[in-house]
């Protein structure tokens, strides 16, 4: 599994609003590594711990290959 990004975003039930702050795009990130899979991961895991935001939610985009 690669992930390609994370997306924050807000709701109050009616209404989605994206956190511009909150967006990480490895979509290009460590092309041609063996290690893209892992490298991308731990890269969301950082991410994620670092936002302090509890209201925050996160859409994970994601690509599964089959030499992932």
């Amino acid at each position: 599994m690669t992930v390609l990004g994370l997306e924050g975003f807000r709701t109050d039930g009616a209404a989605i609003v994206p956190e511009m702050s909150a967006i990480a795009d490895y979509s290009e990130a460590f092309k041609g590594s063996p290690d893209r899979s892992r490298e991308t991961v731990a890269c969301a895991r950082r991410f994620l711990d670092a936002m302090t935001d509890s209201q925050l939610l996160f859409e994970l985009v994601y690509a599964i290959q089959e030499d992932d």
